[in-house]
């Protein structure tokens, strides 16, 4: 087999880096991600973590095993770590190459070496310096100083759009040392490193841009109001948004990263731009969670908040699993909550339900929540989501409170009439 047909998946545990199996590429490489391949875990690793399915696994849907896993497209977590959006974009162009799917393969192999989670592909990871480099100031990553750049490239990084951060918006990931100096994400040992960011700038030049993603800072504590979970501590600085890595923490100066797996490939989607149901996304939180009717609460209370703040953009790789070293699965922090509803370019909603349980545009939760809650569950989801529905009520003036972007206010308070109007007509049978 050629060699350049194959790469290695790598996972963190217990503070290193464990090859955990293989891809190898069966079809032909201009079918991208939709070309057959097969996943099979190494024996080494297989004897150490045989029937694992959390952590130790590099899905959901692969518990650890010796079987290889034949399909004809790729394993659907491997979308989850390599390039997508602006960072597929600008390595395209550094390769010369078409941003087609024949560039799949190449971009997988190639530069996917410091995604989310707590995953890599070895042959990217082995191009990726790592030195004791001084560091650089706050300022000199906000203004993307040209030594910054220059020393960034060096590294494999990549400045306008990580490696391994997917999404639009140009963003990469920087680690904070334990002198306040910032370095591309994975340049420097872990001994020196303090925390990690993501680092995120306006998709582009309208005024929107700037307001939506100077948002994302607000959204947060209104999520955090409403009683979901959220990432603390946004940085709003200069028109750009540092955020804490929520898959990374430092105990001992070691790393330790969990997995990260996001609906679309917990629910088998390998192409970009392609959404499940939401009630498959459901049905898979039901099957992985391991607190499943807390995970399923908190995904229908995302939808109705996603409406109220009016986030538009709820597509699949918008809502992931968070995989523990104790053994827990449960829903991440929500991320890139924001207000798309002003965006430009007029976002829809890319993740609906089926056509019996939306009015229109509008979701029928109380008859949503009959369906993917069980009997014994279901008297509980109602009183919390009456609860819900009260701070609903009151978001508006949670945003005057806080000072929000005017128009985003206005158009909530339209938003979260709406929703008190069509909760209260839907058909209640509970």
């Amino acid at each position: 087999m050629d060699n350049y047909k194959q790469c290695t998946v790598q996972i963190h545990l217990n503070g290193r880096w464990h090859d955990a199996g293989t891809v190898t590429l069966k079809g032909e490489e201009k079918y991208g991600t939709g070309a057959e391949a097969i996943f099979e875990y190494d024996n080494e690793y297989v004897f150490n973590h045989l029937g694992k399915n959390g952590v130790e696994s590099v899905s959901l849907r692969l518990p650890v095993m010796f079987d290889p896993v034949e399909e004809r497209h790729w394993p659907s977590f491997l979308l989850d770590i390599m390039p997508n959006g602006a960072s597929r974009r600008y390595w395209t162009k550094e390769m010369n190459i078409m941003d087609n799917a024949s560039a799949d393969w190449k971009l997988l192999r190639e530069y996917s070496s410091n995604p989310p989670g707590n995953l890599r592909i070895r042959e990217s990871a082995d191009k990726l310096r790592v030195s004791n480099h001084k560091g650089f100031t706050q300022d000199d990553i906000i203004n993307k100083s040209e030594y910054f750049i220059e020393y960034a490239r060096k590294c494999g990084a990549c400045v306008t759009g990580s490696s391994g951060l997917q999404g639009e918006a140009p963003k990469f990931p920087v680690s904070l040392d334990k002198n306040g100096r910032w370095h591309p994400g994975g340049s420097q040992p872990e001994e020196n490193i303090k925390s990690e960011w993501i680092v995120k700038f306006p998709r582009g030049r309208s005024h929107e841009d700037r307001i939506i993603l100077k948002s994302e800072t607000d959204y947060q504590t209104i999520a955090d109001y409403a009683g979901l979970k959220t990432i603390k501590g946004y940085q709003w600085i200069k028109n750009c948004l540092f955020i804490p890595r929520f898959d990374i923490m430092y105990s001992n100066n070691k790393a330790i990263r969990f997995g990260m797996e996001t609906a679309a490939a917990m629910t088998g989607i390998y192409e970009f731009g392609t959404n499940p149901g939401m009630e498959k996304i459901c049905g898979r939180i039901r099957a992985y969670s391991t607190c499943p009717y807390e995970d399923l609460r908190e995904f229908i209370c995302r939808d109705i908040l996603n409406f109220a703040m009016g986030n538009t953009d709820n597509h699949s790789r918008n809502t992931s699993i968070i995989k523990y070293d104790n053994g827990d699965i449960t829903l991440s922090p929500i991320y890139d909550f924001a207000p798309m509803m002003i965006d430009p370019e007029f976002i829809l909603r890319s993740c609906r339900w089926p056509k019996p349980y939306e009015k229109g545009h509008f979701p029928l939760w109380k008859e949503i929540s009959k369906e993917i809650f069980t009997d014994e569950e279901k008297q509980k989801i109602r009183c919390d989501l009456i609860v819900f529905i009260d701070k609903i009520k009151i978001l508006p003036a949670k945003l005057k409170s806080i000072k929000a972007n005017q128009e985003i206010t206005e158009r909530c308070n339209l938003n979260c009439r709406e929703i008190v109007k069509e909760w209260k007509n839907a058909t209640n049978t509970w």
